[in-house]
Formats: C-alpha cells, structure tokens, sequence
C-alpha cells in the first residue's frame, strides 16, 4: 500500500515533494487514506475521521485542498 511519508525538506525541494503527493493523490486513493493516519498522528484526528468517512472522490478533494493549504503556508504540519 502506498504511503505519506513525511521528511524534512530544503527550500529547494519540498514544492517538488508536494507536486509528487498530488500526483499519488491524483492516481491511488490508499494515498488519501495513508495522509488520513498522518494527519492524525498530528493531533488533527477528527479532521481525518471526516476524509475517510467522505466518498472517494471527496476524499481527493479534502486532500489536495490539504496540500494546496501546505504549499500556500496556511497549513503547517509540525514534526
């Protein structure tokens, strides 16, 4: 099963990382489902509870707004 995997990143390339996740999200939806556990991992379990409860296609929705908000600053995911 395909997962998210976070690293720390240089200001190089972690807009690249993101684009790779979008393309994952894009074409696998068990990537949804691996960014749910991460997302609760991190204290934001209720908010994965509500991905993976949506239907599928919602659930892609949820996450590249998720991603979109990383790549904009709005969303910080602390280690």
């Amino acid at each position: 099963m395909p997962g998210v995997l976070t690293t720390y990143r240089c200001d190089n390339c972690w807009r690249q990382s993101l684009a790779e996740l979008r393309e994952a999200a894009l074409s696998d939806a068990r990537v949804g489902l691996s960014f749910c556990d991460l997302l609760s991992r991190r204290g934001y379990g209720r908010d994965a509870e509500t991905i993976r409860s949506a239907p599928t296609e919602l659930q892609q929705t949820y996450l590249l707004r998720l991603i979109d908000a990383i790549e904009a600053g709005e969303l910080i995911l602390e280690p």
